[in-house]
């Protein structure tokens, strides 16, 4: 057996001496199992377990409570369920009543509370006999109800469930496997394939996960647990089905695993797109280039306006748009090579001594999400812009950037989210779900206007419910025309001449409707243009699989740096992963804080964002590899190198974690941008 310790039990581990959480069989792990259920010092059970034990005597006696008896047919059933032999009346006679205390009636002898309880004293010789009997009644290692008894008490659990309404089943399979995910990050479990459902604690009303799972905190333990062993098994079988279903049809079963899209696990998704990508890539041999001058491109100053011309002169994006707009997309679909970096597009950064092709790729990724936020193509959200309600670091697209120009660039922007796609690297943007969602086709609601415009979701909720007073008459507080601003501030008349119409108490419902409705709408010409960019370098049907969340994440990746992640796929060459500075390392890159890890990762690989998880990392074959460090002289007064091109990090031995963290500062602060890092002959300061 293998057994996960909970994180509260160290002081347990220690006295057991037991080392880290995974513990195999031996001697510990009776001991540990023993000390669950028996105070040892105290001679009596522990509280939990007393409990449990009462709680399995009253349910099986006569008069269930804790002054009924256990007679020979009560205690057999009991037998029967925990999945252990009957007793026949002479071992009845001579294992227990004899023995232990017991008091006789009409029905013959029957065991008390007391002598249940002295019985099963006695029986932890056999400790993991004891445990198995709770195991077959229902208990995990946390002495928790772990699942239901019968097939029939399962149903009749789930089908109530499904009558409360269909939402809320829904609702809740959604929140399991999001809770599911986060169990799976926190013991280092790569998908939720391989989690156990004893690893889902219950969440109770008062804990503060119920503020993020809040239909969980009112399943039961046993509920909470077979839908997820449901949900997994859905997800076990779905790979072979996919491959099946034709996802760009409007079939029955595509609109069925459209439907199913929130229950599917991300690791499958990643698995299935990987396959996809790689069916309807294309063998080419030499990409297309793209060059410019990175040092001759700037963006302009607060002062300075960005019109077209200057996106197309004087950035990353305009240069590489003016380069390979007018390219087959079948170029971005560039076959994943053999054992080399995979990249679409050979980036040639005039000016800078650049070695190899994968780093400079990462970096033009890197440099044009920096840039986008910045042009006239997306706007700060007006949550952003007036400093209320949430997401005020999100942007959205410009409603009124909508000619043929910027149509093209939206198309263009489009094409190089999918490139990302394909080929592992990242476009950094920070957009929120109303643009998401819309990419997909998933229905936005009014909480998604709320998202990035809290102002003009406070003004409908109030038209809702205001007085016929506040809107005319004499003591009109209210004047609204109807007309409504966009997230770029541009007036935009909700009828013609809604300038010259005003809203009234009458006809406040039609101006509702309508504002929303072109809220809602404020930039689907440019969605529709990125969705085709996208669909013209990906199968448009993998859009029918995946959740806004998922495809931000493909395309975005994670903020989040996990380390242990990292670690995971971490090689070493020349340098033992054991060594001191190499424990220092990771000792400090716990310390750091997100920023400076997404620092450090750009500073060794050139974008800020690794793979979301195990299965991208595999698929991507990305991993770091960590090496000696060759430069001459004292190497507490040397800096860390890195290749971009292979994500490759070259580490001095430093003496301590404090020169290691003093160094590392320094080194992803200072010039990180910069190519001519990978100057092969570069001298070593």
């Amino acid at each position: 057996h293998t057994f996960i310790l909970p994180d509260d039990l160290s002081n347990e581990k220690e006295e057991l001496g037991i080392s880290g959480k995974s513990v195999k069989s031996s001697i510990y792990v009776d001991e540990y199992l023993h000390a669950l259920l028996f105070n040892t010092e105290e001679k009596r059970f522990t509280p939990k377990a007393y409990d449990i034990f009462k709680e399995i005597f009253v349910s099986f006696c006569t008069t269930n409570t804790e002054d009924g008896l256990m007679h020979m047919e009560q205690l057999n059933n009991f037998q029967k369920l925990c999945g252990s032999e009957e007793y026949t009346p002479e071992q009845y006679k001579e294992h227990t009543f004899e023995f232990y205390d017991s008091v006789s009636n009409e029905h013959g002898y029957g065991l008390t509370l007391a002598g249940f309880l002295d019985m099963y004293i006695d029986q932890l010789e056999d400790v993991e006999c004891v445990w198995d009997e709770l195991h077959n009644l229902g208990y995990d290692l946390s002495l928790t109800k772990n699942h239901f008894m019968s097939y029939e008490e399962a149903l009749e659990n789930v089908l109530a469930l499904y009558e409360q309404s269909v939402e809320m089943e829904i609702q809740v399979d959604k929140e399991i496997c999001t809770y599911a995910d986060t169990i799976c990050n926190r013991c280092d479990i790569s998908s939720e394939i391989d989690l156990q459902p004893s690893l889902l604690e219950p969440i109770s009303p008062e804990s503060y996960l119920s503020l993020a799972y809040p239909s969980l905190s009112s399943l039961s333990t046993p509920m909470l647990r077979l839908r997820f062993e449901i949900i997994r098994q859905f997800n076990a079988l779905l790979p072979v089905a996919l491959d099946y279903i034709d996802l760009g049809s409007d079939g029955m079963l595509k609109k069925y695993v459209s439907s199913c899209t929130d229950i599917i696990f991300y690791s499958l998704k990643t698995n299935f797109i990987g396959k996809i990508l790689d069916k309807t890539s294309v063998p080419i041999q030499e990409p297309p280039t793209v060059s410019f001058n990175r040092i001759t491109l700037s963006m302009p100053t607060d002062e300075e306006e960005i019109d077209d011309e200057y996106i197309l002169k004087n950035t990353v994006f305009g240069s590489a748009f003016n380069q390979v707009r007018d390219i087959d997309p079948k170029y971005l679909r560039r076959e994943k090579p053999s054992g080399e970096p995979h990249f679409t597009l050979k980036i040639d950064f005039i000016g800078e001594d650049v070695e190899g092709q994968a780093g400079p790729y990462r970096q033009f990724f890197t440099d044009i999400s920096r840039e986008l936020q910045k042009l006239p193509l997306f706007v700060p959200c007006p949550n952003a812009q007036f400093k209320i309600g949430e997401n005020q670091d999100k942007y959205v697209i410009s409603p009124s950037k909508r000619n043929n120009l910027h149509l093209s660039m939206y198309r263009f922007l489009g094409r190089l989210m999918g490139t990302a796609m394909r080929t592992g690297t990242t476009i950094t943007l920070d957009l929120p779900r109303f643009f998401w969602k819309q990419i997909v086709r998933e229905p936005l609601t009014i909480q998604d206007l709320k998202d990035i415009d809290h102002s003009t979701y406070q003004n409908i909720e109030y038209l809702k419910i205001c007085s016929q007073s506040e809107l005319s008459g004499e003591d009109a507080t209210l004047f609204l025309k109807f007309q409504t601003r966009l997230s770029d501030n541009t007036l935009y008349d909700l009828v013609p001449g809604g300038e010259y119409i005003d809203v009234t108490f009458e006809n406040r419902n039609e101006y509702i409707e309508l504002l929303i409705q072109a809220r809602m709408n404020e930039c689907s010409v440019q969605i529709n243009a990125i969705r085709e960019g996208l669909c013209e370098v990906i199968s448009g049907a993998l859009l029918n699989i995946v959740t806004w969340k998922d495809l931000e994440q493909q395309i975005c990746g994670k903020p989040h740096i996990d380390v242990k992640l990292l670690k995971r796929h971490t090689e070493y060459n020349g340098v033992s992963s054991s060594a001191p500075h190499i424990s220092y390392f990771w000792s400090v890159l716990n310390s750091f804080t997100q920023e400076q890890r997404r620092a450090l990762i750009k500073f060794a690989w050139a974008q800020e964002r690794l793979p979301s998880n195990d299965e991208e990392f595999v698929r991507n074959r990305t991993r770091m590899l960590i090496k000696p460090y060759l430069g001459k002289g004292d190497h507490d007064s040397a800096f860390p190198k890195a290749d971009t091109c292979f994500f490759n990090l070259m580490l001095p031995e430093y003496s301590s974690p404090e020169i290691m963290k003093e160094k590392l500062l320094y080194a992803i602060y200072t010039d990180a941008d910069s190519m001519n890092a990978d100057i092969p002959n570069e001298i070593d300061f």
